[in-house]
């Protein structure tokens, strides 16, 4: 009978550790995959983002297109798992092709970047995307030169 209670004793405490331990690491471990989960869908919205962009590029960079203003309504979702974001880009320099896209979630800290490569004539008026924002859009303007402005509307 005292083999079952020295047993009993010496699984005690390896009880009393799981009980604290399990729920512990699995929160630790949801915790991780949520913040994974919504870093994913972060890099896909500005993904996608930057395709519309680069259409948008592509499209209006002809010769037979006059000058002109487009504003393109924002196809993206207005929240990523429920937290709102902002999108904010730049050049890095005048005549540089390259145009990279920020996308922070508002109230975590999550923001990840894409860069792409456009043409020289490309400029960017300084502005961000408020993803709640109803007034949430590109615009580009063509110039009689052929440069093309890119912004955000909202």
């Amino acid at each position: 009978m005292s083999d079952v209670t020295v047993s009993h004793l010496a699984i005690l405490p390896l009880m009393v550790l799981m009980i604290i331990v399990f729920p512990s690491l699995a929160n630790i471990v949801m915790s991780n995959y949520t913040n994974l989960q919504r870093n994913e869908m972060a890099e896909g919205t500005v993904e996608h983002l930057a395709t519309e962009i680069q259409q948008l590029y592509y499209n209006l960079n002809k010769d037979e297109i006059m000058p002109c203003t487009v504003t393109f309504k924002n196809p993206l979702p207005a929240t990523i798992n429920s937290y709102p974001y902002k999108v904010t880009a730049f050049i890095s320099a005048p005549g540089d092709p390259g145009l990279t896209l920020t996308l922070s979630l508002q109230g975590l800290n999550i923001m990840v970047n894409k860069t792409i490569v456009l043409g020289q004539n490309i400029l960017w008026k300084q502005s961000e995307l408020q993803s709640l924002s109803p007034n949430a859009a590109i615009i580009v303007q063509k110039f009689m030169n052929g440069t093309l402005q890119f912004s955000f509307g909202g």
